[in-house]
């Protein structure tokens, strides 16, 4: 038979599970709160109402960093509620909040601060007359005549040159590309 080791009645290897427990009971505790001190996000919440003051469900709001270009969308809640949280500090950013029948709300230059939320009440607009305009285009054919590098002169390089003959090898000489050769090959 083993002879059982107890401290005050407790056998030894129950003490060892109780602190083995209490030691992840404390990292699991501690850990996330290390994760919340180290945040770098902030969060934009708001919330979207209809004309008449009541809440608009199912808007669609999109926010743009307008730094990068990078959107988020986002629809509203039955209450008329939208967030977005974990968005990268400072801004500006834009909203917009689109639905089909109110007319479309911008809000511009919404600058946030570190683990700092910015809230919003959006009031939307009855819808407006718009006149529907349709533009249509087509591409310009276009043909390269010119291949390469290549030197152009004005008329007034050209009559400010210093010439004897007045001939063009005087003005091509200026470009560092060309190399003029004599006619009798050197005799």
């Amino acid at each position: 038979m083993r002879n059982k080791r107890t401290i005050l009645g407790v056998p030894l290897s129950w003490r060892r599970n109780l602190a083995r427990s209490a030691a992840i009971a404390f990292l699991l505790i501690t850990i996330p709160v290390a994760g919340f001190a180290q945040e770098t996000t902030t969060r934009v919440r708001g919330v979207v109402m209809a004309p008449d003051g009541s809440p608009a469900p199912g808007a669609t709001v999109t926010i743009t960093d307008t730094r990068t270009g990078a959107q988020r969308a986002a629809s509203t809640s039955q209450n008329g509620a939208f967030a977005f949280r974990g968005l990268p500090v400072g801004g500006p950013y834009t909203i917009r909040v689109q639905t089909e029948q109110y007319e479309d709300t911008l809000i511009t230059d919404v600058f946030t601060s570190l683990s700092e939320e910015a809230a919003f009440n959006v009031q939307l607009q009855e819808q407006t007359e718009v006149e529907e305009i349709v533009v249509t285009a087509a591409m310009v054919q276009s043909m390269e005549l010119a291949i390469g590098p290549g030197t152009s002169f004005s008329i007034e390089e050209i009559q400010s040159m210093p010439s004897i003959q007045r001939q063009i090898r005087d003005v091509i000489r200026i470009d560092p590309r060309v190399s003029l050769g004599r006619a009798d090959n050197g005799a």
